[in-house]
This record gives C-alpha cells, sequence and structure tokens, in this order.
C-alpha cells in the first residue's frame, strides 16, 4: 500500500501559552515510516515544515506578534537536503513583509517544495496571500500553498484562486467541513482538501460548534456524531463519538476524490490510525488511491 503525506510537522515542540506539547521530527518520522513498512504500509514521501509556533519564547509572547520562521526553516531545509522522501515546505508569517524573500531564500538554498500558511493562528484573511505577494511567489516557483483557514476565507481564497489558475492551493484539515469550501473544491481544478488531523480532538469540537450555531456547515456531517446532538439534554464533549469512516465516505460522496489528498498532521495527530481509517472507508480503490498518492504526484510531481 502507497501512501504520500502532504502535511507533517517537524523541528521539535509546539510553544504556545505556556504550554509545551506536539512534539515532532524527521527523525521520528523516519522511525514511523520504517514501522509501518514492516506492515505493509510505504510512505514514499512527506512533506514537513515547521511548528506553527516554535521557539520556547512564545509561550510567553502573545502570538499576535510577527513570528519569523526563518530559523527554523534553516533546520528543518537542511536535515531535508539529504533525504529523496522528505520534501520541505517553507513556513512563513503572511504579516511578515519579507514573506516573498523568506519563500525564494527556501527555494534557492533548500530546495523548498511547497508553501506554507496558517491564517487562522496570524489571525488574518486570505486576501493577505495575494497583497503581500505570496500568490505570486507562489506562482513563480510553481509551489503549492497549504493554508490552514479561517471558516471566512472562502471568498478570499475563491477570488485568489480563480485569478490565479496555476496556483494549487491545499486547504489544510478538509477546511473542517465548512460547507463552502466544500463548493471551491468541487469547482476549481487547483483546490484541494488534505485531510490532516481529522482525529484531533480539536476537529472534534470545530464540528460541536458549528452543528450548535448552525453556521456554514454541512449539516450531514451531523449524522456522523453519537450521541446526536438533541439526543440528550446536556452532552459532554469527551462523551462524543465520531464515526470517522461515515465522515470520509461523506467527504467523498459530496467532493469527490479527484482533489483530496492525505495528510496526517504528523505530531499532532496519529499516522497509523489516520490511514487506517482511510482505507477501512467504504470507498473506492481508486478513491484510496487518489487520497493516499495520485493526487499528491499531480501537485508535487514526485
Amino acid at each position: 500500500m502507497i501512501v504520500k503525506d502532504c502535511h507533517t510537522h517537524s523541528g521539535g515542540f509546539n510553544y504556545k501559552e505556556d504550554k509545551i506539547y506536539a512534539f515532532s521530527s524527521i527523525t521520528g518520522y523516519q522511525y514511523k515510516m520504517k514501522a509501518l513498512r514492516e506492515i505493509g504500509i510505504h510512505i514514499e514521501s512527506a512533506v514537513t515544515f515547521s511548528q506553527p509556533s516554535p521557539y520556547p519564547f512564545l509561550t510567553k509572547k502573545p502570538w499576535y506578534n510577527i513570528v519569523d520562521y526563518s530559523k527554523k526553516n534553516d533546520e528543518i531545509g537542511k536535515k531535508c537536503l539529504p533525504l529523496e522522501n522528505m520534501l520541505f515546505a517553507c513556513f512563513v508569517d503572511p504579516r511578515l513583509a519579507k514573506a516573498p524573500e523568506e519563500i525564494s531564500r527556501c527555494v534557492k538554498k533548500y530546495d523548498a517544495q511547497a508553501i506554507k500558511i496558517h491564517l487562522s493562528a496570524a489571525t488574518v484573511n486570505a486576501e493577505i496571500l495575494e497583497y503581500n505577494g505570496i500568490v505570486k511567489t507562489a506562482e513563480e516557483y510553481d509551489l503549492p500553498l497549504i493554508v490552514h483557514m479561517n471558516p471566512e476565507d472562502s471568498k478570499g481564497i475563491k477570488q485568489i484562486a480563480e485569478k490565479n489558475m496555476d496556483v494549487k492551493f491545499i486547504i489544510a484539515h478538509i477546511a473542517y467541513l465548512q460547507t463552502d469550501f466544500f463548493n471551491l473544491v468541487k469547482k476549481f481544478d487547483n483546490v484541494f482538501f488534505d485531510t490532516s488531523a481529522f482525529v484531533h480532538e480539536n476537529f472534534k469540537y470545530s464540528m460541536v460548534a458549528s452543528i450548535v450555531t448552525n453556521k456554514d456547515f454541512n449539516s450531514e456531517f451531523a449524522e456522523c456524531l453519537n450521541p446526536k446532538l438533541g439526543e440528550k439534554d446536556k452532552i459532554n464533549l469527551k462523551e462524543i463519538k465520531i464515526d470517522y469512516n461515515k465522515m470520509i465516505e461523506l467527504v467523498v460522496e459530496m467532493a469527490g476524490s479527484n482533489n483530496f489528498l492525505f495528510g496526517s498532521d504528523e505530531g499532532w495527530s496519529p499516522l497509523e490510525e489516520q490511514i487506517r481509517i482511510i482505507n477501512e472507508s467504504n470507498i473506492s480503490s481508486s478513491d484510496k488511491e487518489n487520497i493516499f498518492y495520485k493526487n499528491f504526484n499531480k501537485i508535487f510531481n514526485k
């Protein structure tokens, strides 16, 4: 079984708000690749990039401050250079005026194969990608943009994707199942979902919050929760279980598999579990091949 992973973190711990968590490293991921090969799962390539909050001082410094990722890009880029199966992605804060310059530096020095942007953590909207020259730089070097979106970013990314059809946009975390993003993935050949972290607790909390507020959410996914919201007067979030197989099946039914690819969010979510869930879901063999490696090949030419 072939798998290619478009979304992994490396470079150590994530630091935020007096918390240290989500440790991940290239060495650790390589060990997991080796262990999975022994049970017939061959991860042939993975895209890796910095943690969103990679420096210890960020436990004390408010997140709204602009973060310079250049040191982490150097650390991770150097480690990826001799590894054929690890593709380096340059992480940039979209608010940084020199973001295009940093991307160009990472391409020339470390053969960067993608750009990672976290709009939600940076508390800015999608329009900044064009305003700050990031989209233009992505087009110049033929790099896909892996973007953690805000729920309200669908209109902005629609306008950008429509004007820049040669730039590929990978929307992380299945856009937390927000309706408008599904419409984009169905409409535009250059807009993709990745599956990353769909088993993470934050994904579940986002689902529940969206169902309760009924805001921009595909209501069909409410059927994946057990117990169903409304079946009890009070429900503890920790009690709620998600039928992840059904969820993956619904994503493929609603958006298709041609623009849907595997990402693990290594360091934050379990790699093997996510592979197993997708593989055991009731979708076709061709859908699984698209998700696990064929769409990766279209984007990264690897």
